[in-house]
């Protein structure tokens, strides 16, 4: 059978051209020929230089198309870019958005250990700067507020004894000022420091004397019975004047605590000279 189209000659029993495919107009049975193959698809013996089977048109023009082979990650590169992740995470999402969005499995896979590294590291640097601002800046502190205690008075020479209760939580000497009042609003203060009323054993800290309205002279004793430079239950002042001009037994006067941190009372007492 001649092809009408391209003009090649082909057996009589062909359906289509060997060479180009077009249809012919008669079909003889098959035979095995020199120089012939069979076709991978139907079977049926063909001419060796055949292009398409001219019994079932399986076209052997068709080549295959090598899948395309995708670039290989090296273990150095991955740590790179895992460790750049961690430490910047800006860097971590740039590199996780460029692989992840890749078809191959590789790329996807080292694009989302980068994202997740990146959140990691912004965990990280987040929770290291809470840590930082409470060192700092006592933030969450464990004792917030203003301590509590009470005083007890005793009567000493010249003046007055006061005693510590139990304070709510630890409060140094640093953080306290003594308050002596009087009615008419004269006032006299003194300000302890921890680091003189630390020494491991009884410590005391003596201050000059104040001028508290008609009184020439009132002096301040701190003793901390510990000497940890904390106060403490037990620990006590005295505020005492000479002869001269002693506490009047008519005026009642104050004796009051502060609290530094927050300008508050801690706790007060009064007595009569």
């Amino acid at each position: 059978m001649k092809c009408a189209s391209c003009g090649t000659n082909n057996p009589d029993e062909c359906q289509v051209c060997s060479k180009c495919g077009g249809r012919l107009d008669s079909v003889a049975p098959s035979q095995d020929s020199p120089g012939s193959r069979h076709c991978v698809s139907c079977g049926r013996a063909i001419q060796f230089d055949a292009n398409v089977c001219p019994y079932c048109g399986h076209d052997y023009r068709i080549a295959m198309v090598p899948a395309q082979q995708q670039p290989i990650i090296s273990g150095g590169m991955r740590i790179l870019f895992y460790i750049l992740s961690l430490i910047i995470p800006l860097v971590g999402f740039t590199i996780g958005a460029i692989y992840y969005t890749r078809p191959d499995p590789e790329s996807k896979h080292i694009g989302r250990i980068c994202i997740i590294l990146a959140i990691v590291g912004i965990l990280i640097i987040v929770g290291v700067a809470a840590v930082l601002y409470i060192l700092t800046l006592g933030f969450g502190s464990v004792n917030p507020g203003v301590p509590t205690s009470s005083l007890t008075k005793t009567t000493v020479d010249y003046g007055v004894k006061c005693t510590f209760s139990p304070i709510s939580y630890d409060t140094i000497w640093s953080d306290v000022i003594i308050l002596l009042q009087e009615p008419n609003g004269n006032t006299a203060t003194w300000s302890p420091v921890a680091a003189d009323l630390d020494n491991g054993t009884s410590a005391r800290e003596s201050f000059t004397a104040v001028a508290l309205g008609p009184i020439a002279n009132v002096w301040c004793n701190v003793t901390d019975l510990a000497g940890n430079g904390n106060v403490n239950q037990g620990d006590y002042f005295t505020l005492t004047t000479g002869s001269a001009a002693p506490f009047s037994a008519s005026t009642t006067y104050t004796v009051t605590i502060l609290h530094k941190p927050t300008s508050s009372a801690i706790c007060h007492v009064s007595f009569n000279g």
